[in-house]
């Protein structure tokens, strides 16, 4: 795995005008939760910035190095962003503690191309973006990687069908479906088509009978 750092300050005054300052200032106002509990923290917005380019769309694990030089680790468990600007508003870590095992979610990462997509007119469906696993922080995966490349259209895979991580075991229910192959549902224009066919060809042996 690789090392993420980033630099925090410990924050004294909390509530919405000391954040909104903050923000103000180019600092993001964030809360790192833990069992020693729980801190107030700031930080640098475009040095976050930066850092979360870089992990987006993984699970890592981000030292959080204080002034004082204290360091601790810890997850992105939930963030805030302004829905006009996209600007991050405020950030909550959770704390990791070294040589404690943890549970996480972990991102989904589809690779291939589903043979059920590519010749037999499937959809891909994808039921689980994150999946949950235990493990000790040396050995969280960034990302799990599923394979469809052998998906029909009617299949699924399942949390059991996933190839086994080292020192990593998944936590969600084994039969739960995380993508499946679906074919198109039929437009009511197609079905309206369909159903003129049948009864035309449920209609022609009387006719035929008829002319005979």
């Amino acid at each position: 795995m690789k090392d993420y750092t980033l630099k925090v300050s410990l924050r004294e005054q909390t509530g919405r005008g000391p954040a909104r300052r903050l923000r103000k200032s180019g600092q993001i106002p964030a809360v790192l939760y833990g069992r020693s509990g729980n801190k107030s923290l700031s930080l640098d917005r475009t040095e976050f910035l930066d850092l979360w380019n870089e992990v987006r769309g993984s699970t890592s694990l981000i030292q959080l190095v204080e002034e004082s030089g204290e360091e601790v680790r810890g997850l992105v468990q939930d963030y805030q962003r302004n829905p006009i600007t996209d600007i991050f508003e405020h950030i909550d870590f959770k704390e990791i503690p070294a040589g404690v095992e943890m549970q996480a979610r972990v991102r989904v990462h589809v690779v291939g191309e589903a043979i059920g997509v590519k010749s037999e007119l499937g959809l891909l469906d994808i039921h689980l973006h994150e999946i949950g696993v235990k493990c000790f922080p040396r050995d969280l995966p960034r990302f799990v990687e599923v394979d469809v490349t052998d998906l029909h259209a009617g299949g699924s895979i399942r949390v059991s069908d996933l190839t086994a991580v080292e020192n990593v075991a998944f936590t969600d229910d084994s039969d739960m479906a995380i993508i499946a192959c679906v074919l198109p549902a039929l437009a009511p224009d197609d079905e309206e088509e369909v159903e003129e066919t049948e009864i035309a060809a449920e209609g022609e042996p009387e006719e035929a009978e008829a002319e005979s």
